[in-house]
């Protein structure tokens, strides 16, 4: 079975993405390990097996997500349901949250994740922190009912909010929001004119509302959370971002203008710009 995958997606991914797939693929439909699949290799698999990775197989081909397809990814520790209604958890994303526990020094800290998506950031520190209090904020409430449903899996409770942070000025819930010791955001950055850049599993499965922006406001995002942490974050407090590799300078000399002190841009495991921490004065 596992060379007849081989061969299914032969040219269409590389062989560790298709090494990738098949151990998940065997993990959730037959319940094999890594190890499992190398000693077992040549057994026959029950109907419904066989069944389910030829379906999943069929859809990889259409460079469906295979998060979406198995339902599910691991992030931090946390099992994460997804699907279209947010974005996938990436792995700089894990990095980033490593970061931000790492820095934190507060027993108690009210931390705040601005377009939280499948939750998987908020979800991550209420596992690290347990004493925190998190605030999870989106736009979309198809993507708040799938952080819901992942905090469930998870039994972690957050506490959710639907709004527009670029209108927070005139949201009188996010106005009556407590002060916050950590911010956190990895919001819409990429251009629309970039988007035959992406991916074909990204932009045909992955919502675009989380994606991208107008031309020309690639900072739109930075600047309304920069604001809405300088009136709603404790002294001393830290703001953190994800970025895109090309914003970097920008992103870093948005917070410098706008009064933040200590930033820092921090390369990911690729050796790329991909996120920053500030901390207000």
């Amino acid at each position: 079975m596992v060379h007849l995958i081989r061969d299914e997606l032969a040219g269409l991914y590389d062989d560790n993405e298709v090494n990738s797939f098949i151990f998940l693929m065997f993990e959730e439909y037959v319940g094999l390990s890594k190890t499992d699949i190398v000693l077992k290799a040549s057994e026959l698999l029950e109907d419904e097996a066989l069944k389910n990775i030829d379906a999943a197989v069929k859809r990889l081909k259409k460079h469906e997500p295979i998060q979406h397809i198995i339902g599910s990814t691991e992030f931090f520790g946390l099992t994460i349901k997804t699907d279209a209604r947010a974005m996938i958890p990436r792995p700089e994303t894990e990095e980033l949250v490593n970061w931000i526990i790492k820095e934190n020094d507060d027993k108690e800290p009210a931390i705040l994740d601005v377009g939280t998506g499948t939750g998987c950031i908020a979800l991550a520190l209420q596992s690290s922190i347990a004493v925190a209090k998190i605030f999870a904020l989106d736009i979309s409430q198809d993507a708040l009912t799938l952080t819901k449903e992942n905090s469930l899996v998870n039994k972690l409770d957050i506490r959710l909010i639907k709004a527009d942070v670029l209108n927070w000025r005139i949201d009188k819930q996010l106005l009556a929001l407590p002060k916050f010791d950590i911010i956190v955001s990895n919001p819409p950055y990429i251009e629309k004119s970039l988007s035959s850049e992406m991916h074909e599993n990204v932009l045909k499965y992955e919502p675009h509302q989380a994606l991208f922006v107008n031309d020309g406001e690639s900072m739109v995002f930075y600047q309304a959370i920069i604001e809405l942490a300088l009136d709603k974050m404790n002294p001393g407090g830290a703001l953190f971002f994800e970025i895109s590799e090309r914003e970097g300078k920008r992103v870093y000399a948005l917070l410098k203008d706008s009064g933040f002190d200590e930033i820092e841009l921090r390369k990911d495991l690729s050796g790329k710009d991909r996120m920053v921490k500030s901390v207000r004065r």
